[in-house]
């Protein structure tokens, strides 16, 4: 690919920060917050709910490995046009649905089309970006999601009130419309462009199975293995941090949005700011720098009493973490592998991080049942024994 200006560098990586804040911003998290108004339309409840969610994570390590396999057949930009057009078209859907199992098949699209459009960056990245750039530019993506949720926020208080939750997905599909028409245009363009047209037909013609079999095995399981502990670590926290606040630390709600939102400010620049400082100083030392960070986060949250200067040091250091690591990650694969084989791995650890977010909230669900039935058998045996105490005096 030839060098881009830096005007037509900056437009392409803002274009693809937006595919990854409508595509996780409107296809992840936007059904949760209009999911109270969509339950009376459409008559589900809480447990249907767990269904839709536990689906829409299918979708997106289904798509995330279908993805994968399949940049190296029909490229990386047809592959996040694809994922794009899937991505609008369930949305433009949801606007007149009227059956709950619909809207199920509709948000396991949309969450797989996040991932799809995800997993071909680090591609993507390779072809347009050099290698000084790649970390601050997908770090910028990755913040991408909290960019997402900002619009989510501003919509839905901008029109829910008035035209019902119906208007809200509307809207949404109208910028991810403009987004596609846009996007297509430039990345025909930057297609255009590319002179290694030699390098990509042997690339075309390679099998999926023999670059699989290429890949550096001690490279590939590194990669594996910081994938999942980045799920199993980095979604729970995310899954179980407002239950803690509230239910172990006696924060209320409110204190606990105020958390989450110093998160998603954070977010907003956490991305862009380790993946400059990881184009600085190496990719590895900026991936230990935000490692510190979440273990500071969760330290502090497992804290016998936290207090609020805590909470929001503890807000920061997970708003630096979980936000920069999921740049860091694929910038760190677009220099270690190339071609196709970026894109496989990604996808690959993409699965791997999925797997461990499901364990990891498994896991810290049974963990915080099995504690508070042991804290209550404790307190129970404690007011038994304390009565029977009293009570022998008494009866003597």
């Amino acid at each position: 690919m030839n060098e881009l200006s830096s005007k037509r560098l900056v437009v392409t990586v803002l274009t693809f920060t937006g595919f990854i804040a409508v595509t996780y911003g409107f296809g992840v998290y936007l059904f949760p917050a209009l999911a109270p108004a969509m339950r009376v339309t459409l008559n589900f409840n809480f447990s249907d709910m767990g269904l839709v969610t536990g689906l829409s994570q299918a979708g997106f390590l289904l798509f995330a490995l279908i993805s994968g396999l399949l940049t190296s057949k029909f490229g990386a930009f047809n592959i996040m046009r694809f994922s794009m057009l899937v991505c609008l078209a369930a949305l433009v859907m949801l606007v007149s649905v009227e059956s709950f199992w619909l809207t199920v098949v509709l948000l396991t699209l949309l969450g797989g089309s996040a991932a799809s459009v995800w997993v071909p960056m680090a591609e993507v990245s390779q072809q347009i970006l050099s290698r000084k750039h790649q970390g601050r530019a997908l770090g910028l993506m990755s913040s991408g999601t909290a960019y997402g949720v900002f619009v989510n926020s501003i919509v839905i208080g901008a029109v829910f009130e008035d035209h019902g939750w119906r208007m809200v997905w509307a809207i949404s599909a109208v910028i991810v419309a403009a987004l596609c028409i846009y996007s297509f245009v430039l990345m025909h363009n930057l297609q255009r462009q590319n002179t290694q047209k030699q390098e990509t037909i042997e690339q075309v013609q390679t099998s999926v199975w023999s670059i699989i079999r290429s890949l550096p095995k001690g490279a590939t399981l590194v990669i594996l293995v910081m994938m999942f502990f980045n799920g199993i670590s980095c979604l729970p926290f995310q899954t179980y941090l407002s239950s803690v606040l509230v239910d172990e630390h006696g924060y209320s709600l409110s204190t606990s949005a105020t958390s989450w939102q110093i998160i998603g400010l954070v977010g907003m620049a956490s991305g862009f700011s380790m993946g400059w400082v990881g184009d600085r100083i190496g990719l590895q030392w900026a991936l230990v720098v935000v490692y510190i960070a979440l273990i500071l986060a969760t330290s502090i949250l497992l804290m016998g009493n936290v207090s609020f200067a805590s909470l929001v040091i503890m807000s920061v250091a997970f708003g630096i973490a979980f936000y920069a690591i999921f740049g860091l990650v694929p910038a760190y694969i677009s220099q270690n592998f190339r071609g196709p084989a970026a894109s496989i791995v990604f996808a690959a650890g993409n699965i791997a991080l999925g797997a461990g977010g499901i364990i990891g909230n498994s896991l810290g669900g049974g963990v915080e049942t099995n504690y508070r039935v042991f804290r209550l058998n404790l307190h129970s045996h404690s007011s038994c024994g304390h009565y029977l105490n009293s009570a022998v005096p008494y009866d003597a």
